[in-house]
C-alpha cells in the first residue's frame, strides 16, 4: 500500500484544504494564471475569487487545474482537479484524476503522424463537500491501462462523511499482488463501528481473514482465519462485554460501570490483560486498519499550498465502558497510598545503608532480613504502581474485575527470597497471606496487603537498627571501603539485570544471557569475598581482599562491553558465511545459502560456546580478560577466513569436517 498511501494522502489534503470565507461579496474576477499544486507541481488553474475587505484573495466559483509533464523516469505524469468554491470553502463534488503513462512510439508514417501505445495507471478520487465540510461520498478507484484502454482495477475506496465524520457503509479494495487488501463495513449515526465488518489481508507471508462485529462502537466478536487453509486462528467471544452492554442498558442495579461517551482508536479494550487472546486477536486487523484511518484523518502534508483552517477528517471510534469506584473503596485507596508511602520510606532506609549493605553477611538472620527487605520493598513498589493506576484517569475506562482477573503481576502466592551466606546459595519460601484471584476484590486486598506487610517491617524495624548499631561499633572508615562500595554499585547498575533479557543501556549495549550467566558467577564469587573481608580482623589481610574486591569488580565491568558484542559478532558471522543465491523462480538472488560450512559450524557448535562456558565457569576471575582476548581474535580469524577464497580455506574446511574439540579446532584455525 506504499504508493497508495503517498498518492491518498495527497488527495484528501488537497481537497480537505478550504480558504477563509467572508459573508460580503465584492465583484467576481476570473482569471487563468501559472499556479503551484505542491512542490515540483506547477500548472495551469482557472479559477473564480474575489478581493475581501483585507485585499485577500477568496476563491469564489469554479476552479480547475491542469498539469502535464514528464519525470525523471521519462513518463507522462497528468494531474487534473475539478471543483466548486463557495466564499473560500470547497463545496459540493470535487475531483481529482492523477495519471501516470508510459507512452511508446510503435512508428511514423510517410506523412510524421505518430502511433503511440499508452500503459500505466489512471487514478480518480470523487470528494463531496457542504460548506468546508467533508459530506457525503467520496470515492477513489485507480486502474491499469494497457494500451490506451482501461484494465484491472487496483485500488477503490468508498467512504460517506457526515460534518467531516465517517458514517454509513464503508469499502476499500487495494489489488497488489502478493499483497492485496479489502474492507468492508460500516459506521452508525455516532460514528461508530457498527455491526459486520469484514477484512481480508496479507501480512507476513499469511493471507488473513477476519469477521468482526461491533454494537454500536464495542466489539463483540472476532474471527480470523488463514484465508489459505480456513484454519482457525482466533475466535473470539466477548461474552463479558455483551453481558455490561445488556446490564448498562437496561439500567440494572448495582453495576460499576455505564457506557462511556468519549472516542477510542480501533482497538477495542475492556481492560484486557497483556497477550490475552482478546488482544491479541485485534492486533494483525488493527494495524491494517490504523493504516488505512491515518490516511483519512491526517492533515500533515500541506502540498505546497500554505492553506490553513482546513477541518480535520475524524476517523470513526470504538467505545469503552465508564468505570467508577464505591465511597468505601476511596476511602480504602487513600489509606493504602499513605501507609504504603510510608512503608517504602522506611524500607529505602535500610536497604540503602551503607554499613548493612556492606556487612549483611555477617549472620545468616541478617543475610536473609536484608533480602527479605528488599523484596517486600518491590512488593510494595508494585503495590504503589498499581494504586496510582486505580486512581489515574485513564483507569476511569478499565474493568477492575477483567484487568486484574488474573492477579497483580508481580505479586505472587509465595515471596522466595534468595541469599548467600557462608559461601552457599540459600533460600526461604515465606507465603503471602491475601489472595488476589477475586479482582472484585481488588482494592480491599491491595490494602490488606500494604497492612499485612507493614507489620513486617515493625518487626524488622528494631532489629536492623541493632544490627546497624553492632556494626558501625566494628567499622573503620578508610577509602577502601568507599572504593569497594562504589565498585559494587557500579557493577550492579552495568549489568541490572532486573532490566530483563534484551533491555539496552544507555550506551546501546543489549543485555544477554551471557552477562546474566556472567553476573549470577560474579555474585558467587563476590559474596565469599565479602563474606571472609568481613571477618577478617587483621588490617594487611582484609586490605589484600578488600583490594581483590576491587580488582573483582573492575574485571566484570571491563567483561560487560566485550560481552556485549558477543551477540553481534554472531550475527556478523552468520551473514560473512551466508550467500545469496541465484533462485530461478523469482529470478533473483534471495536464496540463503551458507558457505565453508565446516568452519563455521566448528566454530558456532563448538569452539566460542566453549569460549563461553570457560568465561561464566572461570575459577579465578583473572582468568576472563584472557578468555575475553582469545575470544576476540577468534572471531577476527573467523572474519577473515570468511573472506578468502574458497581454494585457500579447503584444507581447513576438510579437517574441520567432524572435529568437535575446541583445542583441536583452535590449532586448525592456527589460533
Amino acid at each position: 500500500m506504499g504508493s497508495f498511501n503517498l498518492v491518498l494522502c495527497f488527495l484528501l489534503t488537497f481537497l480537505l484544504v478550504p480558504h477563509t470565507a467572508f459573508a460580503q461579496q465584492p465583484a467576481i474576477k476570473k482569471t487563468q494564471k501559472t499556479f503551484q499544486l505542491m512542490e515540483n507541481v506547477i500548472g495551469s488553474a482557472n479559477f473564480n475569487y474575489y478581493l475581501n475587505a483585507s485585499g485577500d484573495t477568496v476563491l469564489h466559483g469554479g476552479f480547475s487545474f491542469v498539469s502535464e509533464n514528464v519525470d525523471s523516469l521519462g513518463r507522462f505524469i497528468q494531474r487534473r482537479v475539478n471543483g466548486t468554491y463557495h466564499e473560500g470553502k470547497k463545496d459540493k463534488v470535487w475531483q481529482y484524476i492523477h495519471n501516470t503513462f508510459e507512452v511508446s512510439i510503435n512508428t511514423v508514417n510517410e506523412r510524421f503522424q505518430v502511433q503511440t501505445s499508452l500503459n500505466g495507471t489512471t487514478q480518480k478520487l470523487e470528494a463531496n463537500y457542504d460548506m468546508g465540510e467533508a459530506s457525503g461520498m467520496w470515492k477513489l478507484e485507480e486502474f491499469m491501462v494497457d494500451d490506451g484502454k482501461l484494465s484491472k482495477q487496483l485500488k477503490n475506496l468508498q467512504v460517506n462523511f457526515q460534518e467531516s465524520r465517517l458514517i454509513g457503509p464503508f469499502s476499500f479494495f487495494v489489488h497488489s499482488p502478493p499483497n492485496s487488501t479489502q474492507i468492508k463495513g460500516q459506521f452508525n449515526t455516532r460514528h461508530f463501528f457498527d455491526g459486520k465488518w469484514e477484512l481480508t489481508y496479507r501480512k507476513d507471508s499469511i493471507d488473513y481473514h477476519e469477521e468482526r462485529l461491533y454494537d454500536d462502537g464495542f466489539l463483540i466478536s472476532l474471527v480470523q482465519k488463514d484465508n489459505s487453509n480456513g484454519i482457525t486462528i482466533f475466535e473470539v467471544s466477548f461474552d463479558r462485554v455483551k453481558q455490561k452492554l445488556q446490564d448498562a442498558r437496561e439500567g440494572k442495579e448495582g453495576i460499576d460501570f455505564k457506557i462511556g461517551s468519549d472516542f477510542f482508536d480501533v482497538f477495542f479494550d475492556d481492560g484486557f490483560p497483556y497477550f490475552s487472546k482478546e488482544e491479541i486477536s485485534q492486533k494483525n486487523g488493527n494495524e491494517i486498519l490504523n493504516d488505512l484511518f491515518s490516511l483519512i484523518s491526517s492533515n500533515t502534508l500541506v502540498i505546497g499550498l500554505k492553506l490553513e483552517g482546513s477541518p480535520e477528517l475524524l476517523p470513526a471510534a470504538t467505545r469503552r465502558f465508564e468505570y467508577t469506584l464505591t465511597a468505601k473503596e476511596r476511602e480504602l485507596l487513600d489509606k493504602a497510598e499513605k501507609s504504603v508511602n510510608r512503608y517504602i520510606s522506611d524500607l529505602e532506609k535500610f536497604v540503602n545503608n551503607t554499613s548493612l549493605a556492606l556487612y549483611r553477611q555477617r549472620s545468616d538472620s541478617l543475610s536473609f532480613s536484608f533480602r527479605y527487605a528488599e523484596r517486600i520493598l518491590g512488593n510494595l513498589q508494585i503495590v504503589r504502581d498499581n494504586l496510582d493506576l486505580l486512581h489515574s484517569d485513564y483507569f476511569k475506562y478499565q474493568s477492575k474485575r477483567t484487568y486484574f482477573r488474573p492477579g497483580v503481576e508481580g505479586l505472587l502466592a509465595y515471596d522466595t527470597v534468595r541469599y548467600s551466606y557462608d559461601g552457599q546459595q540459600r533460600s526461604k519460601v515465606i507465603p503471602n497471606e491475601v489472595d488476589f484471584s477475586n479482582s472484585d476484590l481488588i482494592i480491599q486486598n491491595l490494602f490488606t496487603y500494604v497492612e499485612k506487610k507493614g507489620a513486617i517491617i515493625e518487626t524488622l524495624d528494631p532489629f536492623f537498627k541493632s544490627s546497624i548499631i553492632e556494626i558501625e561499633e566494628f567499622l573503620v572508615s578508610q577509602q577502601l571501603e568507599e572504593d569497594i562500595l562504589m565498585y559494587l554499585k557500579r557493577v550492579e547498575e552495568t549489568y541490572d539485570v532486573k532490566r530483563g533479557i534484551d533491555a539496552v543501556d544507555k550506551d546501546g549495549v543489549i543485555l544477554t544471557r551471557f552477562h546474566v550467566a556472567m553476573y549470577s558467577n560474579y555474585e558467587q564469587k563476590r559474596d565469599l569475598l565479602m563474606q571472609e573481608y568481613t571477618n577478617l580482623i587483621d588490617f594487611e589481610k582484609k586490605q589484600a581482599v578488600g583490594l581483590e574486591i576491587l580488582e573483582l569488580t573492575k574485571v566484570y565491568i571491563d567483561a560487560y562491553a566485550p560481552v556485549g558484542e558477543v551477540r553481534k559478532k554472531l550475527q556478523q558471522l552468520d551473514e560473512a558465511y551466508t550467500r545469496m543465491s541465484y533462485n530461478p523462480y523469482m529470478d533473483r538472488h534471495d536464496i540463503k545459502t551458507r558457505i565453508k560450512r565446516n568452519i563455521y559450524f566448528a566454530a558456532i557448535d563448538h569452539l566460542l560456546p566453549s569460549y563461553r562456558e570457560n568465561i561464566i565457569d572461570a575459577e579465578s576471575y583473572e582468568e576472563i580478560p584472557r578468555l575475553l582476548t582469545e575470544m576476540d581474535a577468534a572471531f577476527q580469524r573467523l572474519f577473515e577466513l570468511a573472506k578468502l577464497p574458497d581454494s585457500e580455506t579447503q584444507v581447513i574446511e576438510r579437517r574441520l569436517r567432524r572435529e568437535s574439540n575446541p583445542n583441536r579446532i583452535k590449532r586448525i584455525l592456527e589460533l
